[in-house]
């Protein structure tokens, strides 16, 4: 799956959806949204990379998801918060990240 948003936004999740095991995605001076809420995921999990330049991913995970997070950032970041660091009963997520000059966001559904 390949997502690219160029001065433009990308949002995935409002319903239902399957993603596929590799996930690509590029925001350059836009943004992507994904909402892993309601996906049903691989048996293996989901491997993602994300480029972001003056752009930005924002990511969202039901409660008790694994994500793990890596990469590089130069004149950005990236943020990780409210998400399960292990492997638990769910396929997990596994993130690697290039920020330049723009932002990764990784949130956990609270509740």
């Amino acid at each position: 799956m390949l997502i690219v948003a160029v001065l433009s936004g990308h949002k995935i999740g409002k319903t239902t959806w399957q993603p596929e095991a590799r996930i690509r995605s590029l925001a350059l001076f836009g943004g992507v949204d994904l909402d892993f809420r309601q996906a049903t995921l691989p048996e293996n999990g989901v491997r993602m990379s994300s480029c972001n330049i003056f752009g930005g991913t924002k990511i969202t995970v039901p409660k008790g998801m694994a994500v793990t997070v890596s990469g590089f950032s130069l004149f950005g970041g990236k943020e990780v918060k409210n998400v399960a660091m292990d492997a638990g009963r769910q396929p997990p997520l596994r993130i690697s990240a290039f920020t330049l000059f723009g932002g990764l966001e990784v949130k956990g559904e609270e509740g």
